[in-house]
């Protein structure tokens, strides 16, 4: 076979190959929806890259090299849209769980000039051996390090422990803990740092927080979320969800992430943890 037949078979297949690639974007949205559509997309489409490059390897080889090149363009830019859909709204990252990814200690080494916490003891983050270094870089006059805590007579925090059949003041005990050594920080060390305390209703609950957030160096956005009863945390996906300073704030799901935390900061009891730091006197 002549080489500019070649030449025209293997602009055919990666003619045909593009256009699958492009056709995929036209199935319907119900099927393109399906938690395994892009894992059987993926698949499908590296089983005929290679196909494609190895029959163009074992019959057509004045053209593998095209046929490569081409192909892989191709494929390359399908991968790069994939990708491109989570990082233009902000999404970096994705752990399938923090203790397997940016966990405690690693995240709290990252934080050099801003720290800010929402959760509900931060008792992870109070024992791990980073936390009084971290404290250290980002506690400044101008711009203190916020805590947005549950306080911890919370009749949720009991209700949890229960729940996970563990001793009923577990949880309680390890945010006044938590609480104890950042008021240790805050009025022994002089550390510039500001607690807030989630509103709790006349049967001392406050309102449930699904959700965690810490926020490093006015860049980072660490994401995830809390289940009653069911563990520490360390075992629920954590989403990384950065701040592009290029593009509007509302494009991103920081600036989203941001505005909440802010909005329960407003709401929230302004806590100067005295009573805290005579707690940890009294126990010692």
């Amino acid at each position: 076979m002549s080489t500019q037949s070649d030449i025209v078979i293997s602009v055919l297949a990666n003619a045909i190959y593009g256009s699958l690639l492009f056709a995929v974007r036209f199935f319907p949205q119900s099927l393109r929806n399906h938690h395994q559509w892009n894992r059987g997309v993926l698949v499908l489409l590296a089983f005929l890259w290679a196909a494609m490059n190895t029959a163009a390897y074992l019959y057509f080889p004045e053209t593998t090299p095209w046929t490569f090149a081409v192909s892989s363009v191709i494929f390359g830019v399908w991968i790069w849209r994939q990708f491109d859909q989570y990082w233009s709204t902000g999404i970096v990252g994705i752990d399938k769980t923090v203790e397997g990814g940016m966990a405690y200690d690693e995240s709290l080494r990252r934080c050099v000039s801003q720290l800010e916490f929402m959760g509900i003891g931060a008792h992870k983050l109070t024992t791990s051996s980073e936390f009084e270094a971290a404290v250290k870089r980002c506690a400044n006059p101008t711009k203190p390090i916020r805590l947005l805590l549950s306080h911890p007579e919370n009749n949720l925090l009991e209700d949890a422990a229960h729940q996970e059949g563990r001793q009923s003041l577990e949880y309680k005990n390890n945010v006044k803990v938590s609480l104890q050594t950042i008021a240790h920080l805050k009025h022994n060390r002089r550390h510039n740092i500001e607690v807030r305390l989630y509103r709790r209703d006349v049967k001392h609950r406050s309102i449930i927080q699904y959700f965690r957030m810490m926020f490093i160096n006015d860049q980072l956005c660490l994401f995830s979320y809390n289940v009653f009863g069911e563990g520490s945390g360390k075992k629920q996906p954590q989403m990384h969800v950065r701040r592009d300073t290029s593009k509007r704030d509302v494009d991103s799901f920081y600036h989203a992430f941001r505005c909440h935390f802010e909005q329960l900061w407003k709401t929230a009891i302004e806590c100067d943890l005295k009573e805290f730091l005579e707690q940890e006197s009294g126990t010692n």
